[in-house]
This record gives C-alpha cells, sequence and structure tokens, in this order.
C-alpha cells in the first residue's frame, strides 16, 4: 500500500515539474475583450467578451520566441447568441522583430521566381522601373496586388525586407525586359544593378485556425507554429523571419453585417 502511494505522488509531482506552462500570462488588457465577471464567477475561469464587428484583437502578452521549440495555441470560443452565429474568426498571431515592431507579410511573402536585377537607373519622381529578364506575374494574387523590394539577395537572406517601391499598378514585358509601372512615383531613386525581388502586397499576419462560425457551445479550437520559414513562403504554420517576440491575435466577427457576441476563454500558448 505504501509502495502504490509512493509511485502515485511520484507520478503526481512529475506531472507538475514537467506541466507546459502556459506563456498567456493576462487576462485583462486585451484589446476590444474586456473580461465579463459575472461568466467568469460561473464558468470557474476568466471568460473574454468579444461584440464589435470586424473585431481585431490583441493579447497584451509579448512572447519570445525560442525557434528551437514548437508553440501550440489553444483556446475555447462559443457565440453567446445561438441565433446570431459568428461566421469568420480566426486565431493568430503576431510576429514582431526585437524592437517589437510588426512584421508584415509584405515583409516575407515573395513571389515565386520573380527575382531579378534593375536593367536601367530609375530616378527619384520616375514612375517606371525595368527590369533584365521576363518574370510572368500571371498567377499573382491580382486582388492584392504586388510590390517590389529593393537590395533582396537569392538565399532570401534580406528578409524580412521592408525596402520597397510601394505598390506596382502595371506589369509588362518589353524586348526582354519586365516593366514595372508603379502606382505612385518613386520617392527616392533605384540604381541600375540592384537586385530585386516581387512581394506580394498584402499586409497581414499569420493565422493558425480558420474557425469558421462558432456554435452556441463551447469548443477547443488549436493549432501548432514552429521553424522560421527562410525561403520567401510566410507559411502559416511557422514563425516569419526576423521574428523575435509574438502576439496572439484574434480576429471576430470578420464578415459584414451584425455582429454575434463571441466568448473566450482557457487561452493558453505552451512551448515543447
Amino acid at each position: 500500500m505504501m509502495k502504490s502511494l509512493c509511485c502515485a505522488l511520484a507520478l503526481l509531482v512529475s506531472g507538475a515539474v514537467f506541466a507546459a506552462e502556459n506563456l498567456v500570462k493576462k487576462m485583462d488588457g486585451w484589446k476590444l475583450a474586456p473580461v465579463d465577471a459575472a461568466l467568469s464567477a460561473s464558468e470557474g475561469t476568466p471568460v473574454l467578451r468579444i461584440s464589435k464587428a470586424k473585431a481585431w484583437v490583441f493579447s497584451p502578452d509579448w512572447i519570445k520566441l525560442d525557434p528551437a521549440k514548437t508553440y501550440t495555441i489553444s483556446m475555447d470560443l462559443r457565440s453567446a447568441d445561438a441565433a446570431a452565429l459568428s461566421k469568420m474568426n480566426y486565431i493568430g498571431l503576431v510576429c514582431c522583430d526585437a524592437a517589437r515592431k510588426t512584421i508584415v507579410r509584405d515583409y516575407v511573402q515573395a513571389v515565386p521566381g520573380s527575382s531579378g536585377t534593375v536593367a536601367a537607373d530609375a530616378p527619384a519622381g520616375s514612375s517606371k522601373i525595368f527590369m533584365d529578364g521576363a518574370v510572368d506575374l500571371s498567377a499573382r494574387n491580382a486582388k492584392k496586388g504586388i510590390t517590389l523590394v529593393l537590395n533582396t539577395k537569392d538565399d532570401f537572406s534580406d528578409l524580412p525586407n521592408a525596402d520597397n517601391v510601394g505598390k506596382i499598378a502595371e506589369v509588362e514585358v518589353v524586348d526582354g525586359k519586365t516593366v514595372f509601372v508603379l502606382a505612385k512615383p518613386l520617392a527616392k531613386a533605384v540604381a541600375a544593378g540592384t537586385r530585386v525581388r516581387c512581394h506580394y502586397f498584402m499586409a497581414g499576419f499569420t493565422y493558425g485556425v480558420l474557425m469558421g462560425g462558432l456554435g452556441a457551445e463551447w469548443k477547443t479550437y488549436s493549432c501548432r507554429i514552429s521553424g522560421i520559414g527562410q525561403k520567401g513562403s510566410a507559411e502559416y504554420n511557422e514563425f516569419w523571419p526576423g521574428t523575435d517576440t509574438f502576439r496572439l491575435l484574434l480576429v471576430v466577427n470578420n464578415t459584414n453585417g451584425v455582429a454575434s457576441e463571441v466568448l473566450v476563454k482557457n487561452i493558453s500558448v505552451t512551448a515543447e
């Protein structure tokens, strides 16, 4: 009996020692998501209530990234009103550099096969940049458009790269050269020989879970994120180049029309 009790206590202690630490420390201070005291009391854990349409809710915690670890994000959500279910909801995160400046998708999402060299000097005020070689951008995201990033490297070690010329309005190939027509004139000159690459012009964040519509019952949603993407792909299941810290992001009621009240609890980030 004593031996069994000792074994049981050892297992309890072992579980306590090796239980993954929740890196989310604050449940108050979430943007647009106050803690509902009454719900929290009845649920036995803090509950956030989000009622704004197109709500972008950021965590107050800045979590230091260990690139060698895999992070699991988990939380429980439900709609507070079964008659008005929230249709479009996402769990994601905001990747930030060492200065806690946000790294947006524009800086890391390369258009495949779009690297090249500027063919001729483009003075400040010019509306065109010529690049050696023909680049096929027919598969690009036409709605969001593209931008041209300067001073690139073929191994993508320049990422994250915020040195861009702004949105590209038109692209055409003339005499073996790609001509980029700018939406706005160049703010600074671009010299011939500068290495450049097209990036998708779609400032945004990385999303781990598309939750879709939420029901009236609590449901757990989770995702795992690991590694740092180095090839300009900006995948959703990896951290972006240059990431030093990150914050959680909830995108709630991301559709037009009447917003549902969304409840959130048991938010956790663990690393292993």
